[in-house]
């Protein structure tokens, strides 16, 4: 369940801030996530649209939403 806020799109923007706010470095995201650190890069530096649905776990360490179970 996912509570709060849902964005329904979310750029490469929004994450590169989130992950600066958590004083999180990329590697550090990527081992959080699952995702490669050059995945990371590549959605951070992407003005395409995240779709919420595949990045749930990444979206959820950056605390743009919470999960709970």
């Amino acid at each position: 369940m996912i509570r709060g806020k849902v964005w329904t799109m979310i750029t490469g923007k929004d994450l590169k801030e989130a992950r600066q706010r958590k004083r999180l470095s990329q590697e550090e995201v990527a081992e959080l996530s699952g995702y490669s650190v050059r995945q990371i890069s590549r959605l951070e530096n992407d003005n395409n649209i995240v779709q919420l649905q595949r990045n749930m776990k990444l979206l959820s360490c950056l605390d743009l939403i919470k999960i709970e179970e």
